[in-house]
């Protein structure tokens, strides 16, 4: 429960942080109307997700579902302010290159921003993934379900045998959601001056030599490295024989 709270309350806020992250950067929304989607983002992160999840119990009784739409409300504050970050670096390069072919301004912001910055906007939503299931097991010590509320109960009532338990379980999940998104955000990790679409990015999730860090260029590196090596180990075996060989005496 506690990875589903987090999973879907990633998923409810990502096409908002993407519409306010986007909205929000001056490169799309000239100044000073970007502000007023950046004042949202900043209203929303204000509050915390434990706040939001007293004010959505006003709404909903206090359940899962609260919990997924105050993770999903915290969403739109965090991965949005990120979004719009990445937009603001991109370089302007490709932008001049689609504005000179006459593309409207929607393809300019899809093919010549976005495609700059898709790996990065993957890489960040897994990071909040990662950040939103360590927020769902908070918001269950209030009531909100989940892992949190299963050592609280136990707590209450003295159990300190399943309580152990259930923070074993806990560091367990928090460490296999960290080694998980750090893998697989090294996968989308793009190389220098790459610009890659958001299928690509997701397709390149299949590549085993991104699960283990080794780009292009890690592979050019140590090959070269190994080439260059080889006539000093050459060297080093040959000298390491003639040390070691019998010395025959003339009688």
């Amino acid at each position: 429960m506690t990875v589903t709270i987090g999973t879907v309350g990633t998923v409810l806020g990502f096409p908002f942080a993407l519409f306010f992250g986007v909205l929000g950067s001056e490169r799309v929304t000239p100044f000073p109307l970007n502000f007023i989607f950046r004042g949202v983002m900043s209203a929303i992160r204000a509050i915390p997700a434990l706040v939001w999840v007293f004010i959505y119990a006003a709404l909903v009784p206090l359940s899962p579902l609260t919990a997924m739409l105050a993770v999903a409300t915290d969403t739109i504050g965090n991965l949005g302010r990120l979004f719009t970050d990445e937009l603001e670096e991109i370089d302007d390069g490709p932008i001049e290159a689609i504005r000179s072919t006459g593309a409207s301004r929607v393809q300019i912001i899809n093919f010549g921003m976005l495609s700059q910055v898709s790996s990065s906007f993957v890489a960040w939503t897994l990071y909040i993934l990662e950040i939103n299931t360590r927020i769902a097991i908070s918001l269950g010590v209030v009531g909100a379900g989940g892992l949190g509320q299963y050592i609280q109960q136990n707590l209450n009532l003295f159990n300190s045998f399943r309580a152990g338990a259930g923070l074993v379980t806990l560091l367990a999940l928090v460490l296999s959601i960290e080694l998980l998104s750090s893998r697989l955000r090294a996968r989308l990790r793009p190389s220098e001056h790459d610009a890659k679409g958001l299928l690509q990015s997701i397709r390149e999730l299949g590549d085993p030599d991104r699960w283990l860090g080794r780009t292009v260029e890690w592979i050019n590196l140590h090959t070269h490295q190994v080439g260059t090596d080889l006539p000093i180990l050459h060297y080093l075996h040959c000298l390491y024989h003639s040390a070691h060989q019998p010395v025959k005496l003339r009688s």
